[in-house]
């Protein structure tokens, strides 16, 4: 099984519960040859919940993360920086991204555009299955094959 490659742990988790909210300034997760950092806000308002996020996502070598999740693709530049931020309407499962860029290069707004078309469309698949290592490797799959 694939998913048994993928080793992951959390370093560091600060979570704040304040008036249904929940905030995290320190969210540090190390998982497949990947540093990921995330800040998140989930706010609950009487209709829908918004959660605002950036995520930090490095690897030394990308390409053992892609061998290691038998990801056929081989990048020239191993060293990946990746920044996300954007927002997530939960309740109705769609997705804004305010800013993409990978190695210092922004994603142009049509880019963002056709990721979130990918998002909003096929979020519902994994979003609505437990989250357990072998949906979060589908997840990351996925996500990376349409990149």
């Amino acid at each position: 099984n694939l998913t048994n490659k993928i080793k992951g742990k959390i370093n560091k988790i600060d979570i704040t519960f304040e008036n249904g909210n929940i905030s995290s300034k320190i969210f540090n997760l190390s998982l497949a040859n990947l540093d990921i950092k995330m800040n998140f806000y989930l706010k609950r308002y009487p209709t829908y919940n918004n959660l605002d996020y950036k995520l930090l996502i490095k690897s030394d070598n990308i390409n053992k993360f892609y061998k290691i999740i038998n990801l056929k693709k081989n990048h020239k530049y191993a060293k990946v920086d990746l920044i996300i931020e954007g927002n997530i309407n939960l309740s109705a499962q769609k997705y804004y991204f305010n800013k993409i860029e990978i190695n210092k290069k922004k994603l142009n707004k049509e880019e963002l555009i056709t990721l979130k078309n990918y998002f909003d469309k096929n979020s519902l698949n994994h979003l609505n299955k437990e989250i357990n290592k072998k949906n979060i490797y589908l997840i990351l799959k996925e996500l990376l094959e349409t990149i």
